[in-house]
């Protein structure tokens, strides 16, 4: 009786923390532009070294900010994953428009080093920082 009264409790204090799903977990740090994707509309890829210096952080409290240090500007987004779907909503005007725009993109992949995600049309690809 006191074993399962002792899993009871222990399942309960363990239930009560927010736990993070191993995606989030591996999507949480700062990553760095590599290149992009262009996907052609006759099925052909093309690949772009970009020279472009810019970096994405997430945060555990899902807090999405952009620095592009070539054009001196950083936006910030909350965001949250839908499946293997990165939604964010933009708390500050962007490249992508004015505060308030929800964009999604899917994850391509996902590993210790590399993230890469689209829309569609072009996937970007990243490199982790920290």
């Amino acid at each position: 009786m006191k074993a399962i009264l002792f899993c009871a409790v222990a399942l309960l204090a363990c239930g009560s923390r927010p736990v993070q799903r191993p995606t989030e977990a591996r999507l949480i740090g700062t990553w760095k532009t590599a290149g992009a994707i262009i996907h052609n509309k006759d099925g052909s890829q093309t690949r772009v070294a970009l020279r472009q210096k810019m970096e994405i952080t997430f945060t555990a409290d899902h807090k999405e900010i952009w620095h592009d240090y070539d054009a001196g500007t950083k936006a910030v987004a909350r965001w949250r994953l839908r499946g293997y779907v990165l939604v964010f909503k933009l708390e500050t005007a962007s490249f992508w428009g004015p505060a308030g725009i929800t964009r999604r993109e899917k994850i391509k992949k996902l590993s210790s080093d590399e993230l890469v995600f689209t829309d569609g049309r072009i996937d970007g690809v990243w490199t982790r920082v920290r």
